[in-house]
Parts: structure tokens; C-alpha cells; sequence
């Protein structure tokens, strides 16, 4: 696949199928801008993929809002229980992205299409604004959109770590969202269905393997 093709796929707010390393994760994620993450996009991401739905920015964001990966948080707690169940390493070798779980505060209980969206698009308004200062005065934790943090391709090349590369090749802040896509087994889409799901749909694949 041309990368330009899939970057100006990127631009426009047309979902782009995002292949893992099968040696990784071996998983198809759905990927879109996150100011393009309306309620109908939220709507066609929880139906035609399926799985968990969250926000991707960089450490660098995080680290400036005051956040940190959910995994040191639990490890660095007070309470024994919550430092036994932390996360160091993922079975693939990674260790976690998540940092926290937000909703913007002008949602009403943040799990709806409208809720969800909303949130999505004030935090890349709050980004692409360079007013990261009001993070605390516009979101509250936790909430129903998890928060990932990309260390970069060059340190982890999971999909979160990849979508915001395509955004910021793109030319567009550092915030996207993607979604795991399921198959009707419960299990992982398989690279073939995920890749005719994309032919159906007329939107653009691309292997992790061809960012760089």
C-alpha cells in the first residue's frame, strides 16, 4: 500500500484498517482522526468492529497533562492489592499504553455515541489548540474513554504507537482514535476478514510494517 494513499485517507476522516505485526498482537485495528470521531463514526465503530474503543495521543501530552501509564500508577499505589495486579508486561513483550479513563465534562453519563465523540473531539480540540492547561477544567476521570499514550515507533510499535505516527505524517495533532476489530467468533479478526471488510467498505489497509 502507498502511505501517501492511506496519510490523505487519514486527512480526509476516512477509517483506514491498521494491521499488526503477526508475530505481535496479529490484530486489525479500525483508525481515524480523532476530530473526525462524530457520533455516527463512534456508532460504526462499536458495530463493524467491536472492540474497545479508545484515544491515542503521545507521552509527551501525557507527561505534560500530569498522567502517567496506568500500570506505573498501580504499581506506585499505597494499597497491596493494586500493586499485585499491575500490568508489567503484556504476553506479546509490551508494557501497557494506558494512562487513565477520561469523559469531557459536558457529557452526561459518557458512555453514549454522543458522550463518547464528544469527548474524543474536545481532547484533540484542546491538543491541536496547544491549551493542554485546561485539561483539568474540561475532563474528569474516570470516565469512558481510555487514554493511551505512544511511546514512539522507535521504542514500541503497537497499534497505538503506529496510528499517532500516521497522524503526525499526516500533518494532523497527535490524537486518534482505533478499536480492535472481532470477528462474529468472539476472537480477533483474522487479516483476511479484516482486509475484506476493508474492500467492502472502500477504506484503505495498511501493515504496521510499512510505517517508518
Amino acid at each position: 500500500m502507498e502511505i501517501e494513499k492511506v496519510l490523505k485517507a487519514v486527512r480526509e476522516g476516512t477509517p483506514v484498517i491498521l494491521l499488526d505485526d503477526p508475530k505481535r498482537e496479529g490484530e486489525a485495528d479500525i483508525v481515524v482522526h480523532a476530530s473526525k470521531f462524530n457520533p455516527n463514526m463512534a456508532r460504526l465503530f462499536r458495530k463493524d468492529a467491536g472492540g474497545m474503543i479508545c484515544l491515542c495521543t503521545t507521552q509527551e501530552i501525557t507527561d505534560k497533562l500530569g498522567l502517567c501509564f496506568y500500570s506505573q500508577l498501580l504499581r506506585e499505589s499505597k494499597r497491596e492489592g493494586l500493586r499485585k495486579i499491575a500490568m508489567k508486561i503484556m504476553p506479546y513483550g509490551d508494557e501497557p499504553s494506558f494512562c487513565t479513563y477520561i469523559n469531557s465534562k459536558k457529557c452526561y453519563t459518557g458512555i453514549s455515541d454522543d458522550d463518547r465523540s464528544m469527548t474524543v473531539r474536545e481532547f484533540e480540540k484542546m491538543v491541536s489548540g496547544k491549551k493542554l492547561d485546561e485539561f483539568s477544567e474540561k475532563f474528569y476521570a474516570p470516565g469512558h474513554v481510555p487514554l493511551l499514550a505512544s511511546r514512539g515507533i522507535e521504542k514500541r510499535r503497537g497499534h497505538t504507537e503506529m496510528a499517532v505516527e500516521l497522524c503526525l505524517k499526516a500533518g494532523l495533532s497527535p490524537a486518534v482514535v482505533i478499536c480492535e476489530m472481532l470477528g462474529d467468533d468472539g476472537k480477533a479478526l483474522s487479516w483476511k476478514g479484516a482486509l475484506e471488510y476493508a474492500k467492502k467498505n472502500g477504506f484503505l489497509a495498511i501493515e504496521g510494517k510499512e510505517i517508518k
